[in-house]
C-alpha cells in the first residue's frame, strides 16, 4: 500500500517488532499492528483510513450527555486528539468522539499498548475516558423473535426474555440447514458466539455524594472527596439476570 497506510507504522520503532510475552518471556511476541498518530491533521470520517473511523452517533447506552462526532477527533503533535466540548448538537448539549476499528482490523489474541494522556483533573466527575476491545460477532440478540430459546427465561423486568435486542441470531442456535458464519464442534454442534468486551481500562472521578452514584454497581468505589480510579473488566454476553458467575482461585 503506498504511502504510511500499512499494518505497521512506518515511523514505529524496529525495536517494539519483537518483545518476550508476559506470560512466557521464552516466547516471542511479533507487531501485527501499530499506528503513532504522528501525522497531524489526520481525520476519521468514513472512508478516510483503512483501518480507524470515528462514530457518528449518540451512545444512549450509558446515558451520554455527549454526541460522538468524526469532528471531535484529530490528529496533533503526534497524539490522536480527541476534543469534548459545550455545542449544541443533535439535541445534546455537548460533543466528543469514540473511533473504532470495527469490520476494518480484527485480531483473535495477543497483546495491546497504548500511551494515553487522560483528559481533565482528577477530581472533577463527568469524564470516563477508556479504551477497549470488542467482540466482531454479537451473538446475544435475537431477529424477528427467533430463536425463541433467547427469548425466554430471562430478564423478569423484560416479560422474561433473555434477549429482547434486534439483531444477530444466536449462533450456537442455529439450526441444521440454516446459515451459520461459525465452525462446528468435534460432535457436530455449532460453536457459540459471545460479545466479549475486555477494557483495556475505563477512567472516572467517582464522588460518594453524588446522587448519581447510588446507582452504581458494588465494585466501583464511591470516592469523597472525589477520586480519580482507572479499572480493568472483561464482560461476556449473554449475560442473564438468574445467572451469576463467581470468579475464585479455584
Amino acid at each position: 500500500m503506498p504511502g504510511n497506510w500499512g499494518l505497521i507504522d512506518l515511523e514505529t520503532p524496529n525495536d517494539v517488532y519483537m518483545k518476550p510475552s508476559y506470560t512466557n518471556p521464552a516466547n516471542d511476541l511479533q507487531l501485527v499492528f501499530s499506528d503513532e498518530f504522528n501525522t497531524d491533521g489526520r481525520t476519521f470520517y468514513p472512508g478516510d483510513d483503512p483501518y480507524w473511523e470515528a462514530v457518528d452517533l449518540h451512545y444512549w447506552a450509558t446515558n451520554n450527555m455527549e454526541w460522538y462526532d468524526p469532528a471531535a477527533i484529530t490528529t496533533k503533535r503526534g497524539a490522536l486528539e480527541i476534543t469534548l466540548s459545550q455545542k449544541e448538537t443533535h439535541g445534546l448539549h455537548y460533543e466528543g468522539g469514540m473511533m473504532t476499528t470495527w469490520n476494518k482490523f480484527c485480531f483473535t489474541g495477543g497483546l495491546i499498548e497504548a500511551s494515553v494522556t487522560l483528559p481533565g483533573a482528577n477530581n472533577v466527575v463527568g469524564l470516563w475516558p477508556a479504551i477497549w476491545t470488542m467482540g466482531n460477532l454479537v451473538a446475544n440478540q435475537t431477529l424477528d423473535g427467533l430463536p425463541r430459546a433467547a427469548t425466554v427465561n430471562g430478564d423478569p423486568q423484560a416479560g422474561g426474555a433473555l434477549s429482547y435486542l434486534p439483531g444477530q441470531r444466536l449462533s450456537r442456535c442455529t439450526c441444521p440447514g440454516e446459515s451459520h458464519p461459525g465452525p462446528l464442534h468435534a460432535d457436530g454442534t455449532f460453536v457459540g458466539r459471545s460479545a466479549p468486551e475486555i477494557d483495556v481500562f475505563e477512567a472516572q472521578v467517582y464522588h460518594g455524594r453524588d446522587p448519581l452514584l447510588s446507582k452504581l454497581t458494588d465494585y466501583k468505589i464511591r470516592g469523597n472527596p472525589p477520586t480519580g480510579q482507572v479499572s480493568q473488566s472483561a464482560q461476556w454476553a449473554v449475560n442473564l439476570s438468574i445467572t451469576v458467575y463467581v470468579a475464585d482461585s479455584d
